[in-house]
């Protein structure tokens, strides 16, 4: 049975967030690898020296992430996975889109945070912090209000779209 908040009963079911996000994990770095091979970011031997790789990968996902997110999010709250579950992102207690700040915090704060902390000690380390602030995100999802973390810290929810998103 699928608790529902008191204040909103148009929750989205954790599943669908859950499998909206897969989407975009599936996308976001297929998109990314295309880029690398048009754009040869990658191919010469200088571009693997420390830490290029990181930065470089990092501008990748940036970008592959903006151009299949950035108009969508901004217009109506949804990602390509979002769009795909019929769910999407809404200022906490309306049914408003939220504000472009509040998208863009919502998608880079906690990973830029989690990067800050270990750049330049190494790869490993980096991605294990990123790794473990994600499950630490998602874990406050499992709660009653079903919103991860970065939802709370910026005022936002994850609802069921009405209409064609």
């Amino acid at each position: 049975m699928a608790l529902e908040s008191p204040t909103n009963p148009n929750l989205a079911e954790r599943w669908r967030r859950l499998v909206a996000t897969l989407i975009d994990f599936a996308l976001v770095p297929a998109l990314a690898l295309g880029l690398m091979l048009v754009t040869g970011v990658l191919e010469h031997a200088e571009a693997w020296v420390w830490p290029q790789p990181l930065v470089r990968g990092i501008g990748l996902g940036l970008a592959a992430y903006l151009i299949l997110n950035a108009w969508p999010l901004a217009r109506s709250g949804q990602t390509v996975g979002k769009w795909a579950l019929r769910v999407r992102i809404v200022t906490a207690g309306s049914e408003d889109a939220p504000a472009v700040w509040r998208l863009i915090a919502r998608a880079f704060a906690l990973p830029a945070v989690a990067f800050a902390l270990v750049v330049g000690v190494n790869a490993a380390l980096a991605f294990t912090a990123v790794c473990l602030v994600f499950l630490v995100d998602i874990g406050f999802a499992a709660g009653r209000a079903r919103r991860c973390l970065h939802d709370h810290l910026v005022g936002t929810t994850v609802v069921v779209a009405q209409g064609r998103g």
